[in-house]
């Protein structure tokens, strides 16, 4: 069987038992299926990497982690003893919320979809907290905890931070953002020192 390319010269194509290309055009290919037909197909891309695919990764990341500590600044204003301590750790969580609505926002700008929920395993984690603070006693155990989780988010920002593939734009949110999270560290960092001092 002769088929001319798209400058006229012929082309030999042979049967296949199943189809391939046969000739190869820059929009396009010649296929030959089984049962002999001969048909033009359009060359399978895969679809390219937006170059906001990463920061929106990040980003999503961050998020999942940053409602991760609203949550968990939640619980422990409700566990508080001190009414104090139950007032800052409120003020945290507000202000958490908001750091995860500006990176929602921020996806969003980049056309992606926002993470909106925290992440399983953190889920899990609380309910492991739960159980240990019932046999717990004291604000002590819930600032301990809360320390140990503005370890994690301070940790997740400065790597993101590191990351050199971030854009400019999503690197200057990320650092601006992440003056409120190291403000919240170091403030139950402080403040978890102090209790165990008087203690």
């Amino acid at each position: 069987m002769h088929v001319a390319d798209m400058n006229g010269d012929p082309i030999v194509m042979t049967r296949h038992t199943s189809h391939s290309p046969l000739h190869l055009f820059p929009d396009g290919m010649l296929v030959a299926y089984p049962n002999g037909s001969i048909q033009r197909e359009p060359i399978p891309r895969s679809k390219p990497m937006s170059a906001n695919d990463h920061d929106i990764k990040i980003m999503n990341g961050l998020i999942e982690t940053t409602i991760d500590s609203a949550e968990g600044y939640g619980e422990a204003a409700k566990d508080a003893e001190n009414t104090r301590f139950a007032a800052a750790f409120q003020q945290r969580a507000a202000e958490r919320r908001q750091v995860a609505q500006r990176l929602q926002q921020q996806v969003s700008s980049l056309g992606g979809k926002p993470e909106d929920d925290g992440t399983i395993l953190a889920s899990a984690h609380r309910v492991f907290v739960s159980l240990r603070k019932s046999i717990s006693s004291g604000d002590t155990a819930i600032v301990d905890e809360v320390e140990r989780g503005e370890d994690h988010i301070k940790a997740k920002y400065e790597d993101a931070l590191k990351d050199n593939e971030l854009t400019a734009g999503t690197r200057s949110l990320v650092n601006e953002l992440f003056i409120s999270v190291k403000s919240g560290h170091d403030q139950m960092r402080d403040l978890k020192h102090a209790l165990h001092n008087k203690a």
